[in-house]
């Protein structure tokens, strides 16, 4: 956004929320539904990210395990 100067000017949070998740039958999105949104969308993606690299380091751990089987079986 830029002010009638034309120098760029910072929005406040909300409103950048408001921007990002839209409006809906043009009814803005209240403060507390966008806090509310915009929580659960970092929990959801914080939750997910951990999952991923639990299942990731235990196929990790699984490859190794098998790589090193190799090994002995050869000795």
């Amino acid at each position: 956004m830029a002010d009638d100067k034309g120098k760029a000017v910072e929005r406040a949070p909300i409103e950048h929320l408001r921007t990002k998740y839209g409006e809906r039958d043009h009814q803005p999105y209240s403060s507390l539904q966008i806090v509310f949104a915009s929580r659960l969308q970092y929990l959801c993606l914080k939750y997910f990210i951990r999952e991923n690299a639990v299942l990731h380091m235990q196929m990790l751990l699984k490859r190794t395990r098998m790589f090193l089987d190799s090994f002995r079986s050869l000795g």
